[in-house]
């Protein structure tokens, strides 16, 4: 006769937590030309992380020309982490760049990072006209009103980026004595 035989013995696995990578979504974002400093460029950029609380740092990588944006790690309501860009120098010019190819890189806390491109778009506002540095031209006093002024005269130099119309008036001073005459 055949005699079976059993053993039992209790094996413990430890399961050992590693570090997964983040994953960071990119995506399309636009803010206004001239916003100052601290505005928000659209909403932020959401990271998920398999590994729970590990929270994120974020930075932009390439195409930051100028470095005008910045990017501050947020938190929402449900604790999820985002990179908020913002404007850090306010020298947004639409005439001179009408959008940003932005590389955004979230690293956790383990050192992984993911990255995602962002497009961030200029939108193109009214730029207020720009006068030039203006000339001093003395007069002696007690010069009859509607005299000639020297051949040199008061040239009065103003420009605008969008090209629109721009009108100029003495705001102020010379209580009516003077008047501007298109060159």
């Amino acid at each position: 006769t055949l005699v079976a035989f059993t053993s039992s013995a209790t094996i413990v696995i430890n399961v050992v937590d590693v570090n997964e990578e983040p994953a960071l979504t990119g995506g399309e974002a636009s803010v206004d030309e001239l916003s100052p400093k601290g505005v928000k460029v659209g909403a932020p950029f959401q990271v998920s992380d398999p590994d729970a609380g590990d929270k994120a740092t974020f930075a932009i990588t390439k195409g930051n020309t100028g470095s005008v944006f910045a990017v501050q790690a947020v938190q929402d309501r449900l604790g999820k982490w985002g990179g908020q860009i913002v404007v850090d120098r306010p020298s947004l010019n639409f005439e001179v760049t009408e959008s940003y190819n932005l590389e955004l890189q979230a690293t956790d806390a383990g050192g992984l990072k993911s990255v995602a491109s962002v497009v961030v778009t200029v939108n193109d506002v009214n730029d207020p006209p720009t006068i030039a540095t203006l000339q001093t031209l003395v007069l002696p006093e007690n010069t009859p009103v509607g005299s000639e002024l020297p051949a040199t005269g008061v040239m009065v130099s103003v420009t605008d980026e969008d090209l629109d119309q721009v009108s100029v008036r003495i705001k102020s001073g010379g209580d009516g004595l003077f008047k501007l005459t298109p060159a």
